[in-house]
């Protein structure tokens, strides 16, 4: 066996074989008292796990935002340290702009403690807005071991 799928009867699953699955949840969060927003970036929410060197591991956060002050965008970025992952941009037209949500992933590959923040900030004429408040608008973050790099 090499690859998924590629199995048959009689053959040998072998520790190289298992080594090439993916692997599962390293990590989630859910920050049910998130941050408002401000033009600084704020974190919404943070997982650590242990990168094994070799691995590609899938990001992936999700955050609404709402009671925007004035018309401008919402900023969302995946980041370890100064490294970005991914970045969503949406734009509010009015305060009166009932919600933007978005999703935003990207892909990491590297070895040992890992930390990955998920932060939010407004910004173009906007200087602040709310994010979360109920358990279906929390920010989440989860980091999924999907396999070899």
């Amino acid at each position: 066996m090499t690859a998924p799928g590629d199995f048959s009867s009689g053959a040998v699953l072998t520790a190289a074989d298992m080594n090439a699955l993916p692997g599962a949840v390293m990590g989630y969060n859910r920050n049910a008292s998130p941050p408002n927003l401000t033009t600084s970036e704020q974190t919404l929410a943070t997982v650590t796990f242990t990168a094994v060197a070799g691995r590609l591991y899938l990001l992936a956060g999700n955050a609404l935002c709402f009671g925007f002050n004035a018309a401008g965008v919402f900023i969302m970025r995946l980041k370890e340290g100064s490294d970005r992952y991914g970045e969503f941009i949406g734009s509010a037209a009015n305060t009166t702009q009932d919600v933007i949500g978005g999703t935003v992933s990207g892909f990491f590959t590297g070895s040992g403690s890992t930390t990955i923040d998920l932060v939010g900030l407004v910004a173009e004429g906007a200087s602040s807005a709310t994010t979360g408040t109920n358990t279906n608008a929390d920010p989440y973050l989860i980091v999924v071991d999907v396999g070899p790099s």
